[in-house]
């Protein structure tokens, strides 16, 4: 059994650093953590991967990996659309591509988070870029995620700036 509690039950802000200051706090919190354990059940803290990545994407500047994830799929959707002589077209492309990976399918997931993963460990190893297979699969992901409608969208968009 897991349990999860969304990011959003407690209406609070809370600094988590001020609570393992607090003795009482951090005695609960371990008695609750046995307690469940006790009966097979696990505590998790924020938004689950996997099924969830939509809510990762989302709120991406608190969580490291998921920013770097959002950070490659924006650049990748940059050099597609400078590729095409769309550079204007950027900010409804992102708009759009925003929405398509609100709630993506399970493969399209692992294959982003597979991807970020690949980069980060990259650069644990080495400052250098991202690795050009990282690239050319996060592309790979923005082809499949975007339809020709989308592309025709941001391409009428450019008639509007212009």
């Amino acid at each position: 059994m897991k349990i999860i509690l969304p990011m959003t039950a407690t209406p609070r802000k809370v600094n988590i650093m001020d609570c393992f200051n607090d003795p009482e706090w951090l005695e609960e919190s371990l008695r609750i953590e046995e307690e469940l354990e006790a009966i097979g059940g696990e505590i998790s803290a924020g938004y689950p991967l996997g099924a969830h990545l939509g809510q990762f994407y989302q709120n991406s500047d608190r969580y490291v990996p998921m920013t770097r994830l959002r950070d490659l799929v924006m650049a990748q959707l940059n050099a597609l659309l400078v590729e095409r002589g769309w550079k204007e077209g950027y900010a409804t492309g992102r708009e759009i591509l925003d929405r398509r990976l609100k709630n993506p399918p399970l493969d399209i997931q692992e294959r982003l988070l597979d991807a970020v993963e690949r980069d980060i460990q990259a650069r644990k190893r080495s400052s250098d870029p991202t690795p050009e297979d990282v690239k050319s699969d996060i592309r790979t992901v923005i082809l499949e995620v975007l339809t020709p409608e989308d592309w025709q969208q941001i391409e009428e968009s450019l008639s509007a700036i212009a």
